[in-house]
């Protein structure tokens, strides 16, 4: 199962409802329902979001509440209810860019999650098509929004893995590779653990170790490096770019700032790729 992510308060009503005495009820039984989840008590928590639907229809904390019933009921294995949840999502009248609260995120984006969402629970019960469906919806009609390239970068990562991860249920090996390549090194943004896991899946299917390591040995004899120090070697017959910052992710290679050249930290950072350290 997924990570549990809750949407919490509005900002209006954080910056305008310092005691509890003055605040409305259904925002105090939206943040005992809050500290329901936060406690682990999921299943209470979603019967209370599902009261909380019914007791204030024309609550603020609404799109909140019935984004955080879907949340919960994927949480506690209602994979079923959940996609309904969420596909009601889709259809209702819920403000995209209404403010999330918080530092982390701008907008509650309430479409382009519940679309994400659909998408993974049809890949966990391998209906390929459907999720492939909601994929796209997630990425081209409600697309993620975010000041941050970090947090832009990690959306563009995370749709690369599940369109791979689609297309590998597909059987669509090349498809999935190709997809998934353009992230094999990290940039130094955000992580790219989990589509590495799911490119080496797609890679060992698609060519056999002593090709493997053929391209392995290839991408470090073309390795080519541009004026700002960034590298490019072919991979599987693709041109890729291993960015000079992102040497300082790894701290053995980092501690030889000094003493390498660009080319050789590079070369040193295709030595340590979780993927390419195999077939060396």
């Amino acid at each position: 199962m997924k990570k549990i992510v809750l949407l919490a308060f509005l900002v209006s009503a954080i910056g305008f409802s310092q005691k509890k005495n003055k605040r409305n009820p259904d925002e105090l039984r939206f943040e005992a329902l809050i500290e329901l989840a936060e406690n682990k008590q999921f299943a209470q928590a979603a019967d209370g979001f599902r009261k909380f639907l019914t007791d204030f229809p024309n609550s603020d904390y609404k799109p909140r509440a019935h984004y955080n019933l879907g949340e919960l009921l994927w949480q506690n294995h209602k994979v079923i209810e959940a996609a309904n949840v969420f596909t009601q999502i889709l259809d209702a009248d819920y403000n995209e860019t209404e403010a999330y609260g918080g530092i982390m995120e701008q907008y509650a984006l309430y479409k382009n999650r519940s679309a994400s969402n659909l998408a993974e629970i049809y890949l966990y019960i391998e209906n390929y098509e459907l999720a492939e469906k909601y994929l796209v919806m997630a990425d081209k009609d409600y697309p993620y929004q975010h000041f941050c390239g970090n947090e832009l970068t990690a959306d563009a990562i995370y749709k690369a893995k599940m369109y791979g991860s689609i297309y590998l249920g597909q059987g669509k090996t090349d498809k999935a590779i190709s997809v998934m390549l353009p992230h094999l090194f990290n940039t130094g943004l955000a992580s790219n653990d989990q589509l590495l896991s799911v490119l080496e899946k797609a890679l060992v299917k698609r060519y056999t170790n002593a090709e493997l390591k053929a391209m392995t040995e290839l991408a470090i004899k073309t390795m080519e490096v541009d004026k700002n120090g960034n590298g490019r070697v072919k991979f599987a017959e693709n041109w890729l770019t291993i960015y000079y910052d992102a040497v300082f992710g790894y701290d053995e290679i980092a501690a030889k700032f000094k003493e390498y050249d660009e080319k050789q930290l590079l070369v040193a950072m295709i030595r340590k790729h979780p993927i390419f350290s195999k077939y060396l």
